[in-house]
């Protein structure tokens, strides 16, 4: 990477490419470019922790933003509205991809970007973290011919990862799938991907309405955010479609009490959900220094990073409690009563098997 004290004009260009390329050979998953009040710091997130890049001068900062936002098609005059976009590059034969969102701020403008690695989408099933029967029981869930199935969890917890993942696994081409996205990220061969465009009024509920009316076998819906989406969810559940989509909750169970507080009836629920499957993502432990300190992992003790799993299938005697709109507690009880393994229990595993520590299962789960 240039060392860019003084930048011309051709070589902004160059910065930025050269900055983009170091990030995503880092396995990166964010780079943020943050105006101060004098400096543009530069930093990228890996495995949920941020490294700094070396700060540029504030003279330079409005110069590589306007590229930025340039190579993103965005609008390089507007900077008091919140914009998305996308950049594509190839660097030394190999294309990267890059979806940027800029957000007003007191200095100028925010920009990150976040890098879409296609290598994620070769993950196989079974490489999530997941332990063999898990894995096997969220299969046997993902072939069923309708009803919903949920993946809930915080931003950054894998959850896109897990849908890309189980679509692929699942994927047959004698059926039709479609998604709607926010924005699409990944491309998959075979299945038919929309992004919504609120600029336009394509929101989530008006791409799956129409939907239903092209005849598919399995649907993705990025995510449940309103009533409306939620319900169009549940009827093409009930009415011989095959749903995955996600929500923000912490837990399983959480995200029963979710949809019904969005408006859902809860018999309506209890009728269409399968199942329901809670993540995170925790660091594991380096296995070149052991957890100590080397440079393979920055010296952190970490590399690389898991997902632990909390998973929720949906009994009668669970369809009958959420049907009768059963309090998260009474319905924490009954899924634990019929085996069903907690996040912090799945983290403390990982302790107890020295792939990662205490401290690191407790920061994940706070969040």
């Amino acid at each position: 990477m240039q060392n860019a004290s003084v930048l011309n004009k051709s070589s902004i260009a160059d910065f930025v490419r050269q900055t983009l390329q170091h990030c995503s050979e880092a396995n990166a998953s964010d780079i943020h470019f943050e105006p101060t009040f004098d400096e543009l710091k530069i930093r990228y997130r890996k495995y949920g922790i941020f490294y700094n890049l070396p700060s540029m001068p504030i003279t330079l900062s409005n110069r590589i933003l306007a590229h930025i936002k340039s190579i993103a098609n965005l609008n390089v005059a507007e900077c008091n509205k919140p914009q998305d976009g996308r950049i594509s590059l190839e660097i030394n034969d190999k294309l990267l991809n890059f979806r940027v969102s800029t957000i007003p701020a007191k200095f100028s403008e925010t920009l990150v970007l976040r890098i879409l690695n296609s290598k994620s989408l070769n993950l196989n099933f079974n490489q999530l973290g997941m332990e063999p029967m898990l894995t096997e029981n969220i299969r046997k869930l993902a072939k069923r011919p309708h009803g919903m199935v949920i993946v809930t969890g915080p931003t950054g917890s894998g959850k896109t990862t897990t849908l890309y993942s189980l679509l692929q696994d699942i994927y047959t081409p004698t059926k039709k799938y479609l998604t709607v996205e926010d924005p699409v990220e990944y491309i998959i061969p075979g299945i038919s991907q929309i992004s919504v465009n609120h600029a336009i009024g394509l929101s989530f509920s008006k791409v799956l309405r129409a939907f239903l009316r092209h005849d598919p076998d399995v649907i993705m819906v990025g995510e449940i955010r309103d009533l409306e989406t939620a319900q169009i969810a549940i009827q093409a559940g009930l009415t011989g479609h095959l749903v995955f989509t996600t929500l923000h909750t912490s837990n399983a169970t959480s995200a029963i009490i979710r949809l019904i507080d969005l408006g859902l009836t809860p018999s309506l629920l209890a009728s269409s959900i399968q199942g329901i499957l809670a993540q995170r993502l925790i660091r594991k432990f380096c296995n070149i220094c052991q957890g100590k300190t080397c440079s393979a992992c920055n010296h952190t003790g970490f590399l690389g990073r898991t997902g632990i799993f909390e998973f929720m299938p949906i009994t009668s005697a669970l369809r009958q409690l959420i049907s009768q709109n059963a309090s998260l507690y009474t319905l924490q009880t009954q899924a634990q009563s019929e085996g069903m393994t907690t996040l912090e229990e799945a983290g403390i595993d990982f302790v107890n098997k020295g792939q990662t520590s205490l401290e690191e299962i407790k920061c994940v789960l706070d969040q």
